[in-house]
């Protein structure tokens, strides 16, 4: 920004835009590699999300987390080593997910404890980070992955890869997936390698290519869902259909 409108907060992180500074020079528009600023044409300022920072000040979640009916978002502490940050954005695309990973520090480990504690942390966030949802889709579950770990910015924004639909059409009676033993035939999931979302489209924003850790959380929403249908739908889980994540 030749203006010098763009800017992070130091107390979290969030990047903002003064528009008193901006002068729709509109290179932020181009440069953004995850094209999360826009140009108002009324206003003439460049603008972006916010991250609803007035409602974190005072203890609120962002209003898209606090109004999703679907709790498809969350906002959670993470402690991270901002030491290992150099080193993790410069390792070869293989090995950018583990090394993203490796940056947050485990918020039950005495020693990340006692260090978070010298620099200054308070026991809220200590808390916070133990309870935090985010820190179990990352680290516990690993389930959520960043968007483009490839462009090495290490932001702090996670995504839960997509699952296709349940069909209501199903191809000669049954659909098979390949997380199952081969005898057993569920009716209503996609095979992965059918589903509306290529494997390597999601591998591509994701894993920066890696398509078998795109498959490995795949498989484990998927054992879920089937989980969760035979609990809620069948009322009973079926020892057969056990599914190895």
């Amino acid at each position: 920004c030749p203006s010098g409108a763009i800017y992070k907060r130091a107390e979290d992180g969030v990047v903002l835009v003064n528009e008193n500074n901006c002068r729709a020079w509109r290179m932020c528009v181009a440069a953004c590699p995850y094209k999360k600023v826009y140009y108002n044409w009324s206003s003439g300022k460049s603008e972006k999300c916010i991250l609803c920072f007035p409602r974190m000040e005072t203890d609120q979640a962002p209003a898209c987390a606090h109004s999703c009916v679907g709790r498809i978002r969350y906002m959670g502490v993470l402690l991270y080593d901002a030491d290992r940050i150099p080193g993790a954005a410069g390792v070869s695309d293989s090995e950018l997910i583990s090394a993203h990973n490796e940056v947050i520090l485990d918020p039950n480990d005495p020693e990340v404890i006692a260090a978070a504690r010298a620099n200054g942390i308070d026991e809220g966030w200590l808390e916070s980070a133990r309870k935090s949802p985010v820190y179990k889709f990352i680290k516990v579950w690993k389930m959520a992955l960043p968007l483009h770990p490839e462009y090495r910015t290490m932001a702090m924004m996670y995504y839960v890869p997509p699952l296709s639909p349940v069909v209501s059409v199903v191809e000669d009676e049954l659909f098979r997936l390949d997380i199952t033993d081969e005898k057993h035939d569920f009716e209503v999931f996609h095979h992965l390698d059918s589903a509306r979302l290529p494997i390597q489209y999601l591998a591509n924003l994701f894993t920066a290519g890696d398509e078998k850790i795109i498959r490995q959380v795949l498989r484990k929403m998927l054992a879920v869902r089937i989980y969760m249908r035979q609990k809620s739908v069948e009322k009973e889980i079926s020892s057969e259909g056990r599914i190895q994540a």
